[in-house]
């Protein structure tokens, strides 16, 4: 089928190909378009915000332009706004026929990342499929660093501090903050139980003061917390939450519970790995049977743990969905990941001080491991060499390897007859850095992930993948590209080699390995003759 090119694209690479001064040719380029001008591919052209961009108030909406009027079902059917894991819901207000608003129902969250999903199943007014994925994300708020509490006057103690009820003076409860905080959002976050009447104070915006205008009880246990609903004035949310346990007089108690260790996998984690600051070789899952790691917690408790507090203390940083299991005493918690982890990515776990026991004694400071999955079978995949031959029955020549050397990459058409208007590339597979190969694909994932297309103001020499081809151990491809320009066949049509682009997808739908892993972006090169 021959497909028409955009019109800007036309122009732009007659003049890269025939030289700015040929003006007869590019007026015949745009004029032949004319009316039925078609794109082949649909693409994004303007997403707002930009990639990467930090700072966003909480009202952000989405704004996206395509490079054609699209079928608008299809767009909102593969289009989402997520952060961690979780979909934003919000509404669409279509501008034009080619680009919309999305406003989300509620406010983000300031210091959280959002990511733009554009499925490249997305269609045009026309039918035409977007050529890749589109992927974007941003973040609000410019200060992105959570506040944490420094200290505190009574300070803390692991299991609690004794405090006179007679002496303590003055009485009163205070809080230093590592930066400038919201005052009012802390005072919602903070409470004292049993409830002991006052009032708030701040000498500083980092010092809030709790004055206590009631009396204390002997022989009470009093716990003082200030949970995450705090936040600083960039709206970040206090790191954990901090308890302080006061206890007047002789109160018989057990020690509070302590993390004991945390394994990923069945593999402990160390709180204070050496160089690079993370604990590694951790795989993200097996695919077949799916099995993501488990992340297991034990704790030093000898009257079991409060399982919803403990649950609500726990994170995992990316988010992952996932369900907690206890064992019969409560005093380790399993957590299992509805997924594969992400491959070659660093985690954070962390327990904070909201984890308690039964009695409501919680673990006295935060608890975190970080790791990386980045065992061999938890590894982007990328393409290495590239080899290519005009013939499919002679060894294929070395082209470039990952990168090509220079651009366009240069191939060798056949002699000068019909049939030599086909090239065939392979591909070769691998992972890790150094990079490490060869390595096993899925090869039903390809067949829908390899595409090529032809840059001739013409539309002649429109290329189709004619055969996709996979050697015995599934690691090297090759893939036949027919209908290419031969020099020694079109020199008096094309006047110079014509340009193509041949793209493998990455990302998420993109093209996999045996164990799941994909490629991080796109792999494209630039070839002609």
């Amino acid at each position: 089928m021959k497909h028409t090119r955009n019109l800007i694209v036309t122009a732009l690479l007659t003049i890269a190909l025939f030289g700015c001064n040929n003006t007869k040719m590019i007026e015949d380029a745009v004029g032949a378009l004319g009316d039925s001008f078609d794109m082949q591919t649909l693409a994004v052209i303007s997403c707002s915000p930009s990639n990467h961009e930090y700072g966003l108030p909480v009202d952000t909406v989405v704004t996206v332009e395509f490079s054609s009027d699209v079928d608008r079902a299809s767009v909102e059917q593969n289009f989402v706004l997520t952060t961690g894991s979780t979909p934003v819901p919000g509404s669409f207000d279509w501008k034009s026929g080619n680009s919309f608003q999305y406003t989300p129902i509620d406010d983000l969250i300031v210091g959280s990342r959002y990511l733009i999903e554009i499925a490249r199943e997305t269609e045009d007014s026309r039918g035409n499929k977007m050529g890749a994925e589109f992927l974007s994300d941003f973040y609000v708020g410019g200060e992105l660093e959570k506040p944490r509490v420094l200290s505190s006057t009574p300070a803390y103690t692991a299991g609690g501090t004794t405090i006179d009820p007679a002496t303590f003076t003055p009485r009163e409860i205070v809080i230093n903050f590592s930066e400038p905080m919201n005052r009012s959002s802390v005072e919602a976050a903070f409470s004292i139980n049993p409830q002991l009447t006052g009032y708030f104070s701040w000498p500083t915006d980092s010092q809030m003061v709790y004055s206590i205008t009631s009396d204390l009880e002997y022989g009470r246990q009093y716990t003082a917390r200030v949970t995450t609903a705090a936040t600083d004035l960039a709206g970040n949310t206090l790191a954990g939450t901090y308890t302080l346990i006061l206890l007047t007089g002789s109160v018989v108690t057990n020690p509070p519970p302590q993390v004991a260790s945390i394994t990923v996998d069945g593999v402990a984690m160390s709180t204070n790995p050496p160089p690079p600051g993370y604990n590694t070789n951790v795989s993200r899952g097996t695919l077949s049977p799916l099995s993501p790691p488990q992340i297991v917690v034990t704790f030093t408790t000898t009257t079991g743990m409060n399982k919803a507090a403990t649950e609500s203390a726990f994170s995992i940083t990316p988010s992952a969905n996932g369900t907690f299991t206890w064992n019969a005493a409560s005093d380790v918690l399993t957590f299992i990941p509805s997924k594969q982890l992400a491959s070659e990515t660093i985690y954070t776990v962390r327990l904070n001080t909201g984890a308690e026991d039964v009695n409501g004694l919680n673990i006295p400071s935060d608890f975190q491991v970080r790791f990386m999955t980045n065992a061999a079978d938890s590894l982007y995949v990328r393409v290495g060499d590239v080899l290519g031959t005009n013939d499919w029955l002679a060894i294929p020549g070395f082209l470039f390897s990952e990168t090509p050397a220079g651009w366009p990459t240069t191939i060798v058409m056949g002699p000068a007859n019909p049939d030599s208007r086909d090239y065939f590339f392979t591909m070769r597979f691998v992972h890790g850095t150094p990079a490490v190969g060869p390595v096993v694909m899925d090869p039903t994932s390809v067949f829908t992930n390899v595409s090529v297309i032809g840059f001739h103001p013409s539309g002649a020499f429109e290329p189709r993948i004619q055969d996709i081809r996979w050697n015995p151990a599934q690691t090297e491809v090759t893939i036949e590209v027919e209908n290419l320009s031969n020099i020694l066949l079109d020199a008096a049509v094309t006047g110079v080699p014509v340009l193509y682009r041949l793209t493998f997808t990455g990302g998420a739908s993109g093209i996999k390995d045996a164990n799941g892993n994909t490629m991080l972006e796109n792999f494209s090169f630039d070839f002609r003759e």
